[in-house]
Order: structure tokens, then C-alpha cells, then sequence
């Protein structure tokens, strides 16, 4: 009578052992599967999830206050200054340069976009106040010297401010939804772009706020602002680059390090080889 029943317990146990087997085998290729199609270029990997100390969202938000001030300053002392041949078209291209700039860099993206990284990239805090100070400067001392500076120069001037303009908004186009202040911010749907002004340089957008920040000085003849932005804003404008450059080569990896070979990152390289495939 044991042994019958030993027996009907074996054949209960080898019949259960099969099903178990066959989960077992059908469990693990879907979640091997699972894991091999994650594509770390369409999708970024978490990395800019550290929350920034109140201090530095606070300076962040306050570029926008100074932006908003240094609209207002030539506009407040208008009428406290000795008038001049050329001082309301200066202080009017100097107002539209300062509100195209600041829906460049928050409306086009979205306000909630552009500060949903507020305080996290220090770069951007160090070239937003470098830049609204510069032209603060060069107000200023626009509205002080009284004169606009040989016609050379302002059209010197114009045309590095324009080009700079251009090459900006032509880096925004090419970028689109992938363009954001912080550079720092790698989430959503990423690809190495290629194309457009990032074919023959690696930082368009830097090298057109470079251009910007000689350009408006030269057309005002401010030459201190001038100064001023070129030791300090664009020194900070190229670290931002490179600084940027770190997150894009934990994002892309090897394939970044063969664009940066191949593309130089302010101006085209004459010694590349021939056009990537």
C-alpha cells in the first residue's frame, strides 16, 4: 500500500516538473529579447536627475530679471541723456537684439522648457549673466560716448551680429526638439545630429553667440563692452562647449568620438579626408 502510494506521488512530481521547465524556458528569452533592444541613441539614458541647490535656481531665474533690466535701462534713461544724430536708431536695434534674444532662448522652446532645468548647469548661469552684462555695457556706454563709430565699423558690426543670428537660428532648425538650455538634460528621444551647420562644426549655436557678442559692440562702438565680452564671455562660451561635450559621449559613445574627429568644433576642418557617408 506505501509503495503504491510513493509511486502515484513520483508520477504527480514528473508531471508538474515539465510545466515548470517550460515557463522556465519561455521567461527567460522574452526578457533576454527585452534587454537587447534597448537603443541608447533613441532613448537618453537617465543622467540629469540631481536636483540643483535652491541658490543656483534662483540665479538661474535671475539672468531673466537682468534681461528684462537691461531692456528697460536705455529705455528709463532715454530722456536723462544729451541727445545725438543716431540715438534713437541705436537704442531701437538694441532693444529688438535684446527681445530676439530672449524668445530665442526661452519662448521658441517653451518658458516651461527652457527652466525645467533651472540652477542644474552652471555653464548656463556663467554665459547668461556674461551675456546680459556685456550688453548692458554696451548701452551704456553708447548712451555715455554719444556717437555711433565710423561707418566701417557698423557695418563691420551689423554683419558679424547678423551672421551670428543666422547661424543660431540655422543650428535651432536643425536641432528642434532637441535643443534645451541645459546642457546637461540628455532624456527623451535623442540622435546624433549631423546635419545642417553641425556637418562642418560641432557648436554652431556658440559660435553664434560669440559672433553676436562682437558684433553689437562693434556696430555701437562700444569698445569696452567689447573688451568685456571677449575676455570673459567668450572664454565661457567655449568652456560651455566642451562642457557639454562630456554628456554627449556618455550619450553616443564611440560614434561621437569619430564625429569629433572628423568635425572641428568652431570652424570647418580643410583637412578632413571627404564627405561621411
Amino acid at each position: 500500500m506505501f509503495s503504491s502510494m510513493k509511486n502515484k506521488r513520483n508520477e504527480i512530481l514528473k508531471r508538474e516538473m515539465p510545466d515548470q521547465d517550460q515557463k522556465t524556458s519561455i521567461t527567460n528569452p522574452l526578457s533576454d529579447q527585452a534587454l537587447q533592444k534597448t537603443d541608447r541613441t533613441a532613448h537618453a539614458p537617465d543622467v540629469g536627475t540631481v536636483q540643483p541647490l535652491r541658490c543656483f535656481r534662483l540665479l538661474f531665474h535671475g539672468i531673466s530679471v537682468m534681461a528684462v533690466g537691461i531692456v528697460l535701462l536705455p529705455v528709463v534713461f532715454y530722456y536723462y541723456t544729451e541727445a545725438f544724430t543716431g540715438k534713437a536708431v541705436g537704442v531701437s536695434l538694441f532693444i529688438a537684439a535684446c527681445v530676439e534674444r530672449m524668445w530665442a532662448m526661452y519662448m521658441l522652446q517653451g518658458a516651461g522648457r527652457a527652466s525645467s532645468g533651472a540652477g542644474r548647469d552652471w555653464t548656463a548661469i556663467a554665459v547668461g549673466y556674461a551675456y546680459t552684462l556685456t550688453l548692458g555695457a554696451a548701452v551704456s556706454e553708447f548712451l555715455v560716448r554719444r556717437c555711433f563709430p565710423g561707418m566701417g565699423f557698423v557695418a563691420g558690426g551689423a554683419a558679424v551680429y547678423v551672421a551670428g543670428v543666422a547661424l543660431r537660428y540655422w543650428a535651432f532648425y536643425t536641432l528642434r526638439h532637441q535643443f534645451h538650455v541645459d546642457v546637461s538634460d540628455t532624456s527623451g528621444e535623442r540622435h546624433l545630429v549631423r546635419e545642417g551647420p553641425y556637418r562642418i562644426m560641432r557648436h554652431p549655436l556658440y559660435l553664434g553667440g560669440c559672433l553676436e557678442i562682437i558684433g553689437l559692440p562693434m556696430f555701437l562702438g562700444t569698445w569696452g563692452a567689447l573688451l568685456f565680452g571677449t575676455l570673459i564671455f567668450i572664454p565661457l562660451e567655449i568652456t560651455r562647449a566642451y562642457y557639454e561635450e562630456r554628456f554627449l559621449r556618455k550619450l553616443f559613445g564611440s560614434a561621437y568620438r569619430q564625429y569629433k574627429e572628423e568635425v572641428w568644433a568652431f570652424c570647418p576642418n580643410p583637412f578632413r579626408s571627404g564627405r561621411r557617408p
